[in-house]
């Protein structure tokens, strides 16, 4: 007991001290878990990005494409005789959106609201209010301040060569939306010349046949051809679209006999990659009935443009431009010569026949 009073005495302000620690550090914990429990703000989840809300209703979008008509009306007085084809073209494709506004509209949204991802995409590197403008605008049906943007993406990133070339592919893609073809030619070109993938090319191939420049559509689409092979397979989907492509150009030029192994060959592939009961089926059905049609063969033609009717009337409705063009297709089969004995066996509402302008 001596020895512990000893000890107590002689470390008195020692274990005193050290009390007075634990007592201040006793009292500090206290008061951090009372700050942490109710006195420290929550912390606020971060808001996912909004979906984008198009603005654009379907009476302004009609509008929009009513003036667009009526510009390339007013341009068409001044274009030169040689280039009458390429705007004619133009104005039916303008007229065909505004005959079926709805099916139009509703690819519109989905166009804005792919463009819009990949603005945000590329725009996390420009971002700013450049980004929001482009974006606004967009949903109000208006592309030139998503133009710029891409074309500042391209000037900014021009030693970026994949990003150079979504760049020129965003951009052609803004253009034909816009049916300023010969400008969607030259973005999908550049960014076929930075990066010669399938999707790249095949676009590019389709502007330029748009445009009847089919020498340089059928060289494309050899160059698509090789891509789809190279980057899906032969028995790919894409390689049956590059197929079909292709056979469109060689048809369109009066190739006929290279043309049909082709459409044929884009048929098979199509059935086995995506069934009997796909627009692409149909599509690809209708296109070898009008090679037998322009050979001539009408028998063999009827059959396929029926087939391609019904399959169309399945899979996307009656009310899709699509369905309207099968219907043309079969009647105008019907309405030839080599076709008048099977008048009777036409569909029975002919006042359904109607142009897709």
């Amino acid at each position: 007991m001596e020895e512990i009073e000893q000890f107590f005495i002689e470390y008195e302000k020692t274990l005193i001290g050290l009390v007075a620690i634990a007592t201040l550090v006793g009292f500090a914990w206290a008061a951090i878990m009372v700050y942490v429990k109710f006195i420290k703000p929550k912390d606020i989840p971060s808001k996912a990005t909004p979906e984008p809300t198009v603005k654009m209703t379907l009476d302004q979008f009609e509008a929009r494409t009513q003036a667009k008509i009526d510009h390339a009306l007013a341009e068409r007085d001044a274009t030169a005789p040689e280039n009458l084809t390429l705007k004619n073209a133009q104005i039916a494709t303008l007229r065909d959106r505004l005959a079926n506004a709805e099916q139009s509209f509703a690819e519109q949204l989905e166009f804005v609201a792919d463009l819009e991802k990949r603005l945000d995409r590329e725009g996390n590197t420009a971002g700013g209010d450049a980004l929001q403008n482009a974006k606004d605008a967009l949903e109000a049906g208006d592309t030139k301040a998503a133009r710029k943007f891409f074309k500042n993406i391209k000037a900014e990133k021009a030693l970026d060569v994949d990003a150079s070339a979504r760049a020129s592919f965003a951009l052609g893609e803004i253009a034909e939306q816009d049916v300023r073809w010969k400008d969607a030619f030259e973005h999908y070109q550049e960014a076929s010349r930075l990066k010669p993938c399938f999707d790249h090319l095949i676009h590019a191939q389709n502007m330029a046949l748009n445009m009847a420049d089919y020498q340089v559509a059928q060289s494309l689409g050899q160059d698509a051809l090789d891509a789809a092979e190279l980057e899906f397979g032969r028995n790919s989907e894409q390689y049956g679209t590059a197929l079909n492509d292709h056979a469109v150009t060689l048809k369109s030029t009066g190739r006929f006999k290279e043309a049909e192994p082709l459409f044929r060959q884009a048929l098979e592939i199509t059935q086995q990659a995506l069934g009997e009961e796909h627009p692409d089926f149909g599509t690809r059905l209708n296109n070898l009935a009008g090679l037998l049609e322009n050979t001539g063969r009408f028998e063999e033609a009827e059959p396929l443009y029926r087939q391609a009717l019904e399959i169309t009337q399945r899979t996307l409705g009656e009310a899709h431009p699509s369905f309207g063009t099968r219907l043309n297709n079969l009647a105008g089969l019907l309405e030839a010569p080599a076709g008048l004995i099977r008048q009777s066996r036409c569909i029975a509402k002919p006042s359904i026949f109607w142009k897709n302008h």
